[in-house]
């Protein structure tokens, strides 16, 4: 199976706005089929029913015919405005879905550009040579990471911000911040 990515755009523009727009043109068929809101005969319903009345005096049978027929129109409409609203929904999510995953695309990304001088430091120098740069290097990434899920801190888009050493060393921080947490 192949996986398909949908932009915010391509979930709005190509879903929502036009299962918006069927559920618009649904409900104004639905109005013209039957609208009892009004006094005046505006609506298919009204119209048949009027026909068994002076001047025309169809006989019942005739009116009880085309209301049959127009029910089942009036239950196709509805139907066919379910699913119009089931799409528009589905848009919805994956408009929201889009929405969150490019926010969270760049909370990963400001997250990193904030850890990546630390974890350089933390690099460069060892911890004999720098002790203090080292540890203060070391807090720097701990304070930024406090209460991030772990999810996020390891995820592919995070590894792919800072690369394979500084994530490989922000992976091991990650694991021993967990055990440190589990001994306490």
């Amino acid at each position: 199976m192949t996986r398909t990515t949908v932009t915010l755009e391509q979930a709005r523009d190509r879903l929502l706005f036009p299962a918006l727009d069927a559920i618009s043109l649904n409900s104004r068929q639905q109005r013209l089929l039957i609208n009892t809101q009004t006094p005046e005969v505006d609506s298919a319903v009204e119209w048949i029913a009027s026909l068994g009345q002076a001047p025309y005096n169809l006989p019942g049978e005739e009116i009880r015919a085309g209301l049959l027929f127009l029910q089942q129109l009036i239950e196709l409409n509805r139907a066919e405005g379910d699913h119009a609203r089931t799409v528009a929904e589905t848009a919805d999510r994956l408009a929201r879905e889009a929405e969150d995953a490019a926010d969270q695309g760049r909370r990963v990304r400001d997250l990193a550009r904030e850890l990546r001088p630390h974890l350089r430091v933390m690099q460069q120098r060892s911890i004999a040579q720098d002790p203090i740069g080292y540890r203060r290097a070391y807090r720097s990434v701990l304070r930024a990471i406090d209460g991030v899920p772990v999810e996020k801190l390891l995820c592919t888009f995070m590894e792919t911000e800072l690369r394979q050493g500084s994530f490989g060393l922000l992976s091991r921080i990650v694991e021993e911040a967990r055990e440190q947490e589990a001994v306490s």
